[in-house]
C-alpha cells in the first residue's frame, strides 16, 4: 500500500484507435470519460479514484 500513495500519475494517453472508436459510442459516455481525464489531469489517479 506504501507504493501506491507514492505513486502519482497525472497522464491519461488516448490511443488514434480509442479515438476513433469513442465517435462510435453514445455521446454522453464520451464526454464521461474526457471529464475523467481532465480530473486526472488535473487532481491525480488516486484522488479521482477516491471519489469514484
Amino acid at each position: 500500500m506504501g507504493l501506491l500513495w507514492r505513486l502519482r500519475i497525472y497522464k491519461v494517453i488516448i490511443e488514434k484507435s480509442a479515438k476513433r472508436d469513442l465517435q462510435k459510442v453514445p455521446k454522453y459516455i464520451a464526454i464521461k470519460l474526457y471529464e475523467w481525464i481532465e480530473a486526472v489531469s488535473h487532481d491525480g489517479l488516486l484522488e479521482v479514484r477516491r471519489f469514484s
